[in-house]
């Protein structure tokens, strides 16, 4: 029992006492009893030992009640006999001691009652006590932060070991002064909080999150929830706060929004942030009305330096462009990866400055990176398109940029251009050609032209010029979609697919009876980048039943920039087959010579840039005097493609040239006109 339930008590008793002596003062008025001091000693002994044994034997649990009841009347008993005894001898018993008796039976219902209710009080008090030592034991095992605390008087009446843990502030000073906690509220956060203010609150909880500063400098963050109890006038009087240290699990939740828009071989942001971009300034009408701009950029080559050095290489000149253009760009726009090796930049500045940016983006990368010991020269190209709308679509934005990017690299790569629409009108048509080129092969859309080669008067072979014809039934060169074939990736597919046209058609002029013809197929870079074209060649010519002999392949200059063992090597087993290998436009490269010493070549073809100027330009006249002889003097075959009149022939035959092709003699043709063509001068032989 604490002190205050003991005190209590003693006044229980004292009373029922006191109730008891004046009791017996009247009942000795009324009965004319004699009455001195010694009257009261026996009542007042008698309720002392009774209150003593009360203590220590009912409220300890020793006794039951009933036991006391009984007991009680004959320890009264007991002393009044022996105070009879003591004072009153030999007068054995007297009408004070019935009155004494009677009066502590009288007080045992108030005695039991009173003990009753106290054995109940003590009861509930020990086990308030033990489940408060439970709860405080609960609230200091645990690792959160709980406080109780007087929102009127400010005092904190309960702080835990875990605010102490959490803050690094003893308990002791907590629970002097709570403002050694409010002053570590990170001030950012302190402006946007109310502390100790919730008299008015009418939730049954608050939540809210802040961040903390510790004596170390450490940022913690907290989440804290806060349970108002209220008095009879609504206000809150008293508040219980729980603090959560969500540090970790803020770092987490950081880290996967960090990864969901951020490139992660880069660092800077993705398309999925871009989209979440734009539809946050479309959502806000009024950064909506702001200038922005966007620049879609593209490395020059970069699958080249990725093919020749290794994917790690080519992965770190990545993350240095993209730190390169970050550095360039400042705080001016932000850096995105929409994938590969193409980024873009959102700039919110005016148009001058873009473009001006745009230019020193080009210059910036003149500079080699130095990767893995290796130093690396890079460009890129760099599509610009300006928006003013109020509504702003990424899509359409990302569009025209790219149709800017396409002219740049259709220019010579290295530099920009600022989207405008005659490039939107030329992108389109791009476009259409790229979805024209994906169903041609199966649409049988794609056909193939031939130039007839002739020696003398003679055809001796004819060249495969494929023409795409568009659902509009207009024809397409080669000249425009085959870039874009090779850009899409379309090339390899497109080059088996005129090859085996060739071949089939060879074939079919075969069992018409005519002379056999070697036909001229030309092979891109793409393809020559196949692992198995030689395999390729081999299966075709097996498939159609063609003579290697008859079939002959040209390759152009830009070969030579990707030139390798693995190109090499396929080149000789294609001539090994019989197949005749030929240089194409020979002469407009940068290391013409070098390739006449490297690739396996059966024969080249002076190409028509020369052959147009002999009449008039001296320069052009020595040049292909030159490659005549030298090509002769190597016992190669060569042709002098696009002669346009019989003086250029003339010329060309005095020069030691015996090949040639050009509109002076046919204009390409489709195959049931050369047909027509063999058959007219077969029956001329005839005759």
């Amino acid at each position: 029992m604490k002190v205050g339930s003991k005190r209590v008590f003693i006044v229980a008793m004292a009373s029922i006492g006191i109730i008891s002596f004046l009791l017996k003062i009247i009942l000795h008025q009324l009965f004319l009893i004699e009455s001195d001091w010694t009257n009261f000693f026996a009542l007042l002994l008698s309720f002392s030992v009774i209150g003593l044994f009360i203590y220590f034997h009912i409220l300890t649990g020793n006794r039951s009640i009933w036991t006391f009841s009984v007991q009680t009347i004959g320890l009264v008993t007991i002393i009044e006999s022996i105070y009879w005894i003591w004072f009153r001898y030999p007068v054995i018993f007297h009408a004070d001691s019935t009155i004494n008796l009677l009066l502590v039976i009288v007080a045992i219902p108030n005695l039991l009652f009173v003990v009753n209710g106290f054995q109940r009080a003590s009861k509930i008090e020990q086990k308030l006590m033990q489940n408060e030592q439970q709860l405080k034991t609960i609230y200091q095992s645990i690792d959160v932060g709980i406080y109780l605390m007087n929102v009127t008087s400010k005092k904190v009446h309960f702080v835990s070991s875990g605010m102490e843990k959490l803050t690094g502030i003893p308990q002791k000073d907590l629970l002097v002064n709570y403002d050694y906690y409010k002053e570590m509220i990170h001030p950012e956060d302190a402006s946007r909080l109310n502390f100790l203010t919730f008299q008015g609150i009418q939730q049954d909880s608050v939540k809210r999150e802040y961040r903390i500063i510790k004596n170390s400098g450490e940022v913690r963050y907290i989440k804290e929830r806060l349970y108002p109890y209220q008095d009879g006038h609504s206000e809150t009087s008293l508040l219980t706060g729980i603090l959560f240290d969500v540090t970790e699990e803020k770092m987490k939740n950081q880290k996967i929004e960090f990864l969901a828009y951020h490139d992660e071989l880069t660092g800077v942001y993705n398309r999925r942030f871009l989209d979440k971009y734009i539809n946050e300034l479309n959502e806000n009408e009024q950064k909506s009305h702001e200038n922005l701009s966007l620049m879609y950029i593209d490395l020059d080559r970069f699958k080249a330096i990725n093919d020749l050095y290794s994917h790690e290489v080519g992965d770190n000149l990545l993350r240095e462009f993209a730190l390169r253009l970050k550095e360039c760009l400042g705080d001016y726009g932000k850096v995105i990866r929409l994938g590969g090796d193409e980024f873009c930049i959102l700039l919110a500045v005016d148009e001058k400055q873009v473009e001006s940016l745009a230019e020193k983006m080009v210059d910036v990368l003149k500079v080699p990176f130095i990767i893995n010991s290796y130093e690396l020269s890079l460009s890129c190209s760099i599509g610009v398109v300006h928006s003013n709308l109020h509504k702003i679509h990424i899509n359409q934005l990302l569009k025209q940029a790219d149709a800017a990017l396409y002219h740049v690299k259709g220019s010579g790569r290295n530099g920009y251009a600022v989207f405008d629409e005659p490039l939107y009108i030329k992108f389109e048509r791009r476009n259409q050609i790229e979805r024209e080129l994906k169903e041609a092969t199966t649409s049988q859309r794609l056909n193939l032209y031939y130039q007839p080669q002739y020696k003398g008067s003679e055809i001796v072979g004819m060249e495969a010029l494929a023409r795409l014809k568009m659902k509009n039934g207009e024809s397409v060169s080669p000249s425009e979609f085959i870039p874009i074939a090779e850009e899409t990736g379309l090339m390899p597919d497109i080059g088996e697919y005129v090859l085996r046209k060739a071949c089939q058609q060879v074939r079919t002029w075969s069992e018409k009876g005519f002379t056999p013809i070697t036909v001229a197929v030309n092979i891109s870079v793409k393809q020559l980048e196949n692992q198995n074209l030689d395999q390729l060649v081999y299966d075709i010519l097996k498939e159609t039943e063609v003579s290697p002999l008859h079939l002959e392949l040209e390759i152009t200059e830009s070969v030579g920039l990707f030139v390798n063992c693995e190109v090499v090597g396929q080149l000789e087993n294609i001539r090994d087959l019989g197949v005749r290998v030929t240089l194409d436009d020979f002469g407009t490269g940068f290391s013409s010579l070098a390739y006449l010493h490297t690739f396996p070549l059966n024969g080249i073809k002076v190409a028509r840039d020369f052959i147009m100027n002999i009449e008039n330009n001296e320069k052009s006249l020595n040049v292909t005097k030159a490659i005549i002889s030298m090509g002769n003097h190597l016992h190669l075959r060569v042709l002098a493609e696009g002669v346009e009149s019989k003086e250029q022939m003339d010329s060309l035959v005095q020069m030691g040239c015996h090949y040639f092709q050009g509109y002076y003699f046919n204009k390409p043709m489709p195959s049931d006109a050369v047909t027509t063509l063999l058959e007219q001068r077969k029956l001329s032989q005839l005759q």
